[in-house]
């Protein structure tokens, strides 16, 4: 077991790993479902990056992802800033994704 002194969307997470695991980040993809956290860490790290992305979220995702989750309010304010800060840039996952037997297709490429 491996662990990390840094979190999400710092790109030390992935590179970590990456090395530690004796991967080069052209053979890596990441799956995650938090567009910020998971999408920008991985585009900034330079692997794959798959987003899981279910449609589902309303008007009180935000309060539904405090309660349910680590999240402070600041955390969640970073992660506004990031959406539009990808948004202006076009920072987009390599491959958008609803269903997880869609990997298998990306991972035959």
């Amino acid at each position: 077991v491996r662990t990390v002194q840094t979190k999400k969307p710092d790109v030390a997470v992935i590179e970590r790993i990456c090395t530690g695991e004796g991967y080069d980040k052209n053979e890596v993809m990441y799956l995650g479902d938090n567009l910020t956290k998971d999408m920008y860490m991985a585009k900034m790290a330079g692997v794959t990056a798959v987003w899981m992305h279910r449609k589902c979220e309303n008007e009180d995702y935000k309060n539904k992802l405090l309660a349910i989750t680590s999240w402070t309010a600041a955390e969640y304010a970073r992660d506004v800033e990031l959406r539009q800060y990808m948004q202006q840039h076009g920072i987009r996952p390599d491959y958008e994704i609803s269903d997880a037997r869609e990997l298998i297709a990306i991972a035959a490429k």
